[in-house]
């Protein structure tokens, strides 16, 4: 009776085989002939594994094409066969990336060791949550520099700051993070709000910012009872993270006009005075204390959305205060990191202006007051105070802060055009050596360096300026902050507030119309 199949030896060779044993074609070759071969299931048996990795990548090449930037952190579609650490940007990208942070961006975010980082991911880390992690810093250190495509060392084609954006993502999807709150997951929402916000996705930031914020509420991250059970360097650690995010939200909520949540610490910053393995260790405490003064009330009322959202208020005898202590607590420029340095000027600056403008909007101006602060022309001051400071700075150390300092640049211009909004007359001004036009100018090519052209920041101020008449002005110097420094003879002869009876009607102006200005 014949086999159901040819031999082993005809099916090699693909032959025909009479199916006797032994078959024919056996026989006139005198070799044996055996039926051992099992015969597999007949018909198609699918796409090999190479055409599958392939149809897989092209998949994942058009949703990507086709999925819209501004929801990139909303959605992400991952396959369940892609499960694994395996990397789609070469390690080594990674290892750059997170070289760059550690050298230009580690005092001005000193909240992940990069070098533990480093470690576990040429160790091939199988947990999700640090290979998320690591993407998230890649992706907010290169969107907070503006470096949009970077070539690693050997690798032949560039990777963009959204495909880290991206791989965090695909690894978030595959870790545990909303499951079981971790300082991981806390820092990788909190690295892609810095990108979300950089690259101009401000409800993805916004999204983001609140999920940081509700894994430091999970984790008790500012309690005395929490920290206590931690060893010391986890302890100052927990603390950095804590205030980091502090400053952060303080800084985005006051420019988005949305409440504050988090409360100043119950341990104070100077713990971290005795941090060695952190350089920046003085300048960070100083910029909590800065962080301090800022509360709810300086929101506008509308974005108060219940009664008790804003227990403190500023009244005049606390914002002279207030003033008084920026001015004691704001260290030596020159004993600092210089990046640092720029941080701690660029939020004095930025808090003086959002006190004028507290006071302005309550009527505490006065064109008779001899106090500075609450003088109509204050804003001139500050921000010549500012740039003057900034004389003789490198322009990567005022880069490295990012949308923060485009933030903190807008404000201060914005002061500083509340007054020519209402005082027209005051834009011809000339006490400095540079007029306030010409601190405007230098203030919005500044922030021009920092967002670039497409920064919605830069947009919103040459809105102001060409209300104001300003954005046909041209800088009287190309070289800024150096335009400004210092001050031409006896102030007071060259004081714009000459006329009383017509700057106090101008105080009053200033103060109506504080909400529509701003």
């Amino acid at each position: 009776m014949p086999f159901d199949s040819p031999c082993d030896s005809c099916a090699l060779r693909r032959v025909k085989c009479d199916r006797q044993f032994p078959c024919h074609p056996c026989l006139s070759r005198s070799q044996d002939c055996t039926y051992l071969r099992i015969r597999k299931r007949p018909g198609p048996k699918g796409p090999r594994l190479g055409t599958s990795l392939r149809i897989k990548e092209m998949q994942r090449k058009y949703l990507h094409e086709r999925m819209p930037a501004a929801i990139l952190g909303i959605s992400a579609t991952v396959s369940s066969s892609d499960a694994g650490q395996q990397y789609r940007i070469p390690l080594s990208a990674y290892l750059a990336q997170l070289d760059v942070f550690q050298t230009r961006l580690y005092n001005t975010w000193p909240i992940v060791s990069i070098d533990d980082l480093k470690v576990r991911l040429v160790q091939g880390s199988t947990d999700m949550t640090v290979n998320a992690l690591a993407a998230a810093v890649c992706a907010a250190a290169m969107a907070q520099l503006r470096i949009f495509h970077a070539v690693s060392p050997g690798e032949a084609s560039a990777v963009s700051v959204q495909d880290f954006a991206r791989e965090c993502l695909h690894f978030r999807e595959q870790s545990d993070y909303l499951r079981k709150p971790s300082l991981d997951a806390l820092l990788t929402s909190l690295f892609l709000h810095m990108f979300y916000a950089n690259t101009g996705q401000i409800v993805a930031a916004t999204l983001a910012l609140r999920e940081a914020i509700a894994y430091t509420h999970l984790l008790n991250l500012g309690a005395l009872a929490t920290l206590d059970l931690c060893g010391p360097e986890d302890r100052k650690l927990r603390l950095r993270v804590y205030w980091i995010l502090f400053i952060t939200e303080r800084t985005f909520c006051i420019q988005h006009s949305l409440p504050m949540t988090l409360q100043r610490a119950e341990d104070t910053p100077e713990i971290l005075m005795e941090d060695s393995q952190f350089p920046g260790q003085k300048g960070f405490s100083a910029l909590i204390q800065l962080f301090s003064h800022i509360h709810n009330s300086l929101l506008p009322s509308h974005c108060l959305t219940m009664p008790d959202m804003s227990p403190t208020t500023y009244s005049r005898t606390h914002i002279l205060d207030i003033h008084r202590q920026i001015r004691q607590s704001v260290p030596p420029f020159r004993s600092m990191p210089e990046a640092q340095s720029v941080d701690i000027v660029a939020t004095s600056a930025w808090i003086r202006s959002l006190l004028w403008q507290y006071s302005a909007f309550h009527f505490m101006l006065s064109s008779s007051s001899t106090v500075e602060t609450l003088a109509i022309d204050y804003p001139f001051t500050i921000t010549k105070d500012f740039l003057e400071s900034l004389s003789g700075i490198s322009e990567d150390s005022i880069r490295a802060h990012g949308y923060g300092m485009e933030i903190k640049l807008l404000q201060i211009s914005n002061a500083v055009l509340d007054i020519f909004s209402c005082a027209p007359h005051l834009i011809k001004f000339e006490a400095f050596r540079c007029g306030p036009q010409d601190a405007i100018l230098s203030l919005e090519k500044l922030l021009l360096s920092v967002g670039g052209t497409g920064s919605e920041q830069l947009k919103l101020l040459r809105t102001r300026m060409s209300q104001t008449g300003l954005w046909s002005q041209s800088l009287r110097s190309l070289h800024f902050p150096d335009a400004i420094i210092g001050v031409q003879g006896d102030e007071s002869h060259h004081h714009p507030l000459s006329n009383i009876e017509e700057l106090d009607a101008e105080c009053l102006v200033i103060g109506e119309n504080m909400g529509s200005v701003s």
